[in-house]
């Protein structure tokens, strides 16, 4: 039986759908700033970051909070950002522009930045790792004949 050609594989699509997203998501990142907020996690993406942040003591009293705003960028951040963890608590080591009032914070709170351009990268590798996979499968199941000897 003939293998099915690249472009009618799901790990093509899928693949190029991921990096689609994650491609539309740095260009919007640049212009919006959007949040998604429990009682303790803020999920942000703006400046061409993703975040998540961790807050161990929580004033909001919504349960789910979903916000979207147009951002003006500050011409220190640029959209080949750099990813980062930070804990609260050390107001010596806060020398994050993104968030600097982490010092200010509880010692449990933390935060994670991660460039879109990581986030893209990631999804290239295993994409590519996947399609390199599906090649060498469809390769040794040629090799064997219908008698199943090799």
């Amino acid at each position: 039986m003939k293998p099915r050609p690249l472009y009618r594989s799901l790990t093509c699509w899928s693949g190029m759908l991921a990096m689609g997203f994650v491609c539309w998501a740095w260009w919007d990142s640049m212009t919006r700033e959007s949040f998604l907020r429990t009682p303790n996690y803020q999920f942000t993406h703006f400046a061409g970051l993703a975040a998540v942040e961790y807050e161990s003591s929580s004033w909001r009293s919504v349960p789910f909070e979903v916000d979207r705003s147009i951002t003006i960028l500050d011409a220190g951040i640029a959209p080949f950002g750099s990813a980062a963890f930070e804990r609260g608590g050390d107001r010596n080591s806060s020398a994050n522009p993104i968030e600097p009032l982490m010092g200010f914070k509880s010692p449990e709170d933390w935060i994670l930045l991660l460039p879109h351009w990581l986030i893209l990268l990631a999804v290239a590798l295993l994409w590519s790792t996947l399609l390199v996979w599906r090649a060498r499968r469809i390769r040794r199941v040629g090799s064997i004949d219908p008698g199943g000897r090799l």
